[in-house]
């Protein structure tokens, strides 16, 4: 009994404490471990995610606009673009039996054909050509597709009335089951009491104009991805001549930039002020007064200025890109930019579109790609002036060689 009372007796209190100790760091020195390596899985998995959610920006190069050419009847009175380049069908004569097409590139507008009533420009339409005294309305109404279509009007045609049909309303595709009355008709104009409805080749094209490029949406999107790519339209371009405006324009000048290599018509009279910076030349009303504009009198320049805001015409060269600036019109909302479409000038294709809701002035504005599309070049109208006379503009503007 005494022994174990002396054993008791002779530890010391840090002896004891050591013991205590022991256990203590062991088990401390297994959780820091543990805990060190859950923490690193997890924030590794943090950035993982963040790095799974962070969107990617990718750069969608903007088609190159394609090389066009132009097709003007004059019987009819009428002109529109369409690729100088395509693809085509040609005859295989090394085949044997039945007739073989093979779809191989080469120069679009080689088979235009006019036959009686119809015009066929390729495959890439026919024209079909009816004697027509009343409203487009009227033959749809005919035609029983004024319920079944849906259609939106084509502007900027000179015809006395056009439409796009869009396609078959929605809920009616039951109704129109077997042959649609519109079917494969795209466009209808009305000029001077005739029809011009413009049918698109069946898919796939009919085998009886070989060596006529085929539609852009008739061909393979993947084997041929940079001709589906150029998004051409007929009704982007096609126009009625207005021989009126020819003759009312016989008096016009003529512009010429050699710097820039471009030139454009103005009406008689108008006066001309060549800009600094991005505007290359103002097209002024003929009582305007240049003199005082370009004068030293710095107060008066700016009256005889103010006076004529909103009623100008106006060529700038940006150093934005083509595609910058077609990427900033599709980000701009309706509160901005209204009217926006597709344009041909002087075989370019451009974005048209209008300024909404702006000072001093709105603008109609025709953007086109310059120097390769390394900038843009852009033909303006201000809000109050003449709209015959932008056009006139437009259709007198060319690129030179």
């Amino acid at each position: 009994m005494e022994n174990v009372n002396e054993t008791t007796e002779n530890k010391t209190p840090e002896s004891i404490e050591q013991k205590k100790f022991l256990p203590k760091s062991f088990i401390f020195l297994i959780v820091l471990p543990l805990l060190l390596i859950g923490a690193f899985y997890f924030l590794q998995g943090k950035i993982k995610k963040q790095i799974t959610q962070t969107p990617i920006a990718v750069n969608t190069p903007t088609p190159t606009p394609p090389i066009l050419k132009t097709y003007t009847n004059e019987k009819y009175g009428f002109e529109f673009t369409y690729p100088a380049k395509g693809i085509i069908l040609i005859d295989d004569e090394e085949v044997e039996g039945p007739k073989v097409l093979n779809e191989v590139e080469g120069q679009c507008g080689n088979a235009i054909k006019e036959n009686l009533g119809s015009i066929l420009i390729d495959n890439f339409y026919e024209i079909k050509i009816l004697d027509w005294k009343r409203t487009i309305d009227d033959y749809i109404v005919q035609k029983n597709a004024k319920k079944t279509y849906d259609f939106e009007p084509i502007n900027n045609s000179n015809a006395d009335e056009a439409v796009k049909v869009l396609g078959i309303k929605k809920g009616m595709e039951l109704v129109s089951v077997g042959y649609p009355p519109l079917m494969y008709i795209e466009d209808i104009y009305k000029k001077d009491n005739k029809l011009f409805i413009f049918v698109h080749s069946s898919h796939p094209p009919k085998p009886t104009n070989p060596n006529g490029c085929l539609n852009p949406e008739d061909i393979n999107p993947i084997k041929y991805k940079k001709y589906v790519d150029q998004n051409w339209r007929i009704e982007t371009s096609f126009k009625f001549l207005n021989q009126q405006s020819s003759a009312e324009t016989s008096t016009w000048k003529t512009y010429r930039n050699e710097q820039y290599k471009f030139e454009v018509k103005y009406p008689s009279g108008w006066k001309i002020r060549n800009g600094d910076g991005s505007t290359i030349v103002r097209f002024y009303p003929p009582e305007a007064n240049i003199d005082i504009i370009n004068g030293k009198d710095d107060k008066a320049a700016m009256n005889e200025l103010y006076k004529w805001v909103g009623s100008t015409y106006s060529i700038t060269i940006g150093s934005r890109s083509f595609s910058d600036s077609t990427e900033n019109l599709s980000k701009a909302g309706p509160e901005f930019i209204i009217d926006r479409k597709i344009v041909t000038v002087d075989g370019v294709m451009g974005n048209y579109y209008k300024t909404h809701q702006c000072a001093p002035t709105c603008e109609t504005l025709v953007d086109l790609p310059f120097e390769n599309g390394t900038k843009t070049l852009s033909i303006t109208m201000d809000q109050e002036a003449n709209e015959n006379i932008f056009n006139e503009l437009l259709s007198s503007f060319k690129f030179l060689d």
